[in-house]
């Protein structure tokens, strides 16, 4: 299809804070315990302090981990999409706040890839969801077509051939996305 992009986009732990709805600019700190929780899944966690559930997230091991589940699932998906399209453009949004030995792993596991793979950091005081508006917004003029995979998920060889059999895309303005996985939210390029 002429004058389409597809874009994968992955939060590789991204600071909630980045997350939480940044029009309000204030964070309820009891809400930022339980989003980080909810990332963890480490039990008794209530007690502990924002900064210190923010320690746990960006530990070294836990993130080791979750480069090797990368790598195997969401990075080599990918991949083999990019093989076999040619407008594949993918996006890897990851926290300041990882350590740098950490970042400096996923920037070599990725920089194979640099042709249509960017890894991008974001700073908890800015909004996750601008950078992705950001980083759609260089496709002005084209279609695009986006969908969001987990940090730990895999991509179905036949999910982006199936899905863009059935859609009906305009003249370079349209942009579908799938930011759940299963819906299809059809915007304009003025929205982003």
């Amino acid at each position: 299809m002429k004058n389409l992009r597809i874009v994968g986009l992955t939060r590789f732990s991204v600071d909630p804070r980045s997350i939480i709805n940044r029009q309000k600019r204030t964070i309820n700190k009891r809400y930022l315990k339980e989003l980080i929780y909810e990332f963890i899944y480490r039990p008794k966690a209530d007690h502990r302090s924002p900064s210190e559930l923010s320690n746990i997230l960006y530990d070294k091991d836990r993130l080791s981990s979750r480069i090797k589940l990368f790598k195997s699932f969401p990075l080599a998906s990918m991949a083999h999409l990019a093989s076999v399209n040619n407008s594949v453009s993918y996006k890897v949004f990851y926290s300041s706040l990882i350590p740098p030995e950490i970042v400096s792993r996923l920037h070599q596991i990725t920089a194979a890839y640099s042709s249509w793979c960017e890894c991008i950091s974001v700073k908890p005081s800015e909004s996750f969801f601008e950078a992705c508006n950001q980083s759609i917004r260089q496709y002005k003029g084209s279609n695009v077509f986006t969908f969001r995979l987990d940090d730990d998920d895999a991509l179905g060889s036949s999910y982006v051939k199936y899905i863009l059999e059935t859609l009906t895309f305009g003249n370079g303005k349209d942009i579908y996305s799938m930011p759940l996985g299963y819906a299809i939210a059809r915007l304009g390029l003025d929205h982003y």
